[in-house]
């Protein structure tokens, strides 16, 4: 794990070390999540000589990338299908079969990046992470590796920039529908001026 943590660090990709899924460094131990991620070759091996058997996690944004997180367990592919086909496929790039049988798809984060890492960024079961599970991390429950797609590797292909309707449906926030008083009551409706006393 080490090797391959350092090898992502060699490529610009922020690591820090996983228990599982979540951060090996806790916060009594002064750790502070996604945020203590960094590409500096010392501190990785300093990192997994005391957490030999960690997992590795990549920050997203320390690392210039969005991540789309497919989870189908929560209907993430077939919502992901649905946007394809209004608004066009999603270019080839890196991608990560997950363990718990998910995708992730990455993406090359734009310049002026200030898009919030969220849950159910698109929807549900489609998330916007602040960091991933890479490859060749075990999932803690399924005990099922992560894996790069087939000649999805960086070293196959590179990171895609995000394509534009992507990037819009990111960063648009739903307009607050305004709704107006009735003035007076629809037909058969029986419009109550005062609170009804009980009986």
């Amino acid at each position: 794990m080490m090797t391959v943590a350092l090898d992502y660090a060699a490529r610009g990709l922020a690591v820090f070390p996983l228990r599982g899924k979540m951060p090996a460094i806790l916060k009594d131990d002064g750790g502070h999540g996604h945020r203590d991620a960094t590409t500096d070759p010392a501190r990785i091996r300093s990192w997994w000589k005391n957490y030999l058997r960690a997992n590795i996690g990549i920050a997203t944004r320390a690392s210039g990338l969005l991540v789309l997180d497919v989870d189908p367990r929560h209907g993430g592919d077939k919502r992901l299908a649905g946007l394809e086909a209004e608004y066009g496929r999603l270019p080839h790039t890196s991608e990560v079969r997950s363990g718990g049988q998910g995708r992730h798809i990455y993406f090359k984060a734009p310049d002026d990046d200030n898009l919030p890492r969220r849950s159910n960024a698109l929807g549900a079961g489609l998330d916007l992470p602040n960091y991933v599970v890479a490859p060749p991390s075990i999932h803690p429950d399924t005990h099922r590796s992560y894996i790069w797609a087939e000649l999805s590797h960086p070293d196959d292909m590179a990171i895609a920039e995000i394509p534009a309707w992507l990037l819009t449906l990111l960063t648009c926030k739903p307009r607050p529908q305004r709704t107006r008083p009735l003035e007076q009551p629809p037909v058969g409706w029986v419009w109550f001026t005062r609170p009804l006393l009980a009986a």
